[in-house]
């Protein structure tokens, strides 16, 4: 459920995470602290630093939305100037996760560290609190000692964004139709643009990093990182954190999809690479991230049923329409989804739509509504599919009517209502 464009939200009792709901355990327990005393003197510090710890992820979520959006269509957009978009989208990723961690050092610093000793502590900056931790073993609490294991992906963060921020130098993208790598270097080199023939290389050679995989480790590390710590701050406090400060908004499902992120195979069948091109171009036909999450990207219904069936078709449908979703603010149910093939001479109409209407008049609508499109589509045989995850009720087998199928998993859907299209003969059911 969408409940906000992208901030912390409340809970309320029995409501469960959806989509669009990401527990951050570090804002989490700090807004506990705020309502235990909500009056008290450390009540505004830790309101402020939960709420910048989780401004730093809205930001972070929006910004993997953009990129993720942007590789998964590469496939059909290879030869456009993506790799400017990805450059600056990948900069800017950089900036609010490393800014996210010196979020976390001043947590460690105000809620982790004897008060007479915090003059002796690096306050501002996580990776002078590394270095203190290092050089000061036996003045470090047992605590947060842990703090050091996250060294390795850190500075490999802090190295490139310093690099970028500080010695004038660029992140430069390469993109082909699978996914983007990424290398830094000055394009200020004067090698670059004096002391080197057109069309030669510059040697040596550039190293290039896989982009998508390197943002989702670090981005994994930080989560982790600020997850032991909440462990750390609520043992000392005897405190059970409550669960219900969480982050939500219209983006937050591409920190999920960031997380599980798996980089595509270069070495692939033909079929793959097909199906990869399908999918891709159902997310560019989507228009942006956002709109992709009603076809049910990346782990939903609808988009691996349009995959699967034009695979069976074999041939691509001639018309596509534009899905429709309720209005209302939470809208992101299918009323309508269509397409249409021709294949070997005959013609046939898919319609899509969400089962969770499905109240008894709800479903009578919708067989009116598959009468109605078969007239619409005077030549052609037609279904009418449904997800049925999200049903309102059981649906008795005599109110399951001709052309109708329901289903919870969308690549068997497909086989069915292919399997169906290919049985029934040419409209003969444009009037049931």
């Amino acid at each position: 459920m969408i409940r906000a464009l992208g901030k912390i939200v409340t809970l309320k009792p029995g409501q469960r995470l959806t989509k669009h709901d990401f527990l951050l355990p570090l804002s989490d327990l700090l807004l506990d602290f705020v309502e235990q005393d909500l009056n008290g003197p450390s009540a505004a510090l830790s309101s402020q630093l939960g709420c910048s710890l989780a401004h730093d992820f809205v930001g972070l979520s929006t910004i993997a939305g953009q990129l993720l959006w942007l590789v998964e269509t590469a496939p059909v957009r290879m030869g456009t100037p993506d790799l400017l978009s990805i450059s600056m989208l990948a900069e800017s990723y950089l900036m609010y996760l490393r800014s996210a961690c010196d979020v976390i050092a001043v947590i460690i610093h105000t809620f982790c560290i004897e008060e007479r000793k915090k003059g002796q502590v690096p306050k501002e900056s996580f990776n002078d609190l590394i270095s203190w931790i290092e050089d000061n073993p036996s003045r470090v609490p047992e605590s947060i000692k842990f703090v050091v294991e996250h060294k390795d992906w850190f500075v490999e963060l802090r190295s490139i964004r310093d690099k970028l921020v500080h010695h004038r130098f660029d992140i430069n993208i390469f993109t082909d139709n699978v996914a983007p790598s990424f290398s830094i270097m000055s394009t200020g080199d004067i090698h670059l643009h004096k002391l080197r023939k057109p069309g030669e290389f510059m040697q040596p050679g550039l190293t290039l990093t896989p982009l998508m995989p390197f943002l989702k480790r670090a981005t994994q590390g930080a989560l982790d990182l600020l997850g032991k710590i909440a462990e750390v701050i609520a043992t000392q406090r005897g405190h059970t954190p409550s669960r219900t400060h969480v982050l939500n908004g219209v983006y937050v499902p591409a920190l999920q999809h960031m997380l599980s992120y798996e980089e595509p195979r270069r070495k692939i069948s033909e079929d793959e690479k097909r199906r990869r091109r399908i999918k891709a171009r159902h997310l560019l036909n989507a228009g942006d991230y956002l709109s992709s999450l009603h076809l049910g990207h990346p782990d939903g219904f609808w988009l691996p049923f349009a995959v699967r069936m034009e695979e069976l078709f074999d041939v691509e449908p001639y018309h596509v329409s534009k899905p429709r979703h309720p209005q209302y603010r939470d809208g992101e149910a299918l009323i309508d989804w269509h397409f249409n093939f021709e294949r070997v001479g005959q013609e046939y109409a898919i319609l899509l739509r969400d089962g969770i209407f499905y109240t008894t008049d709800g479903l009578q609508q919708s067989k009116n509504d598959l009468i109605e499109f078969r007239r619409r589509f005077c030549k052609a045989t037609a279904v009418l599919v449904s997800d049925m995850t999200r049903l309102p009720r059981d649906i008795p087998q005599d109110e399951i009517f001709e052309g109708l199928i329901l289903d919870t998993d969308p690549l068997r859907a497909a086989k069915r209502a292919f399997a169906t299209l290919m049985r029934a003969e040419p409209n003969s059911a444009s009037t049931s």
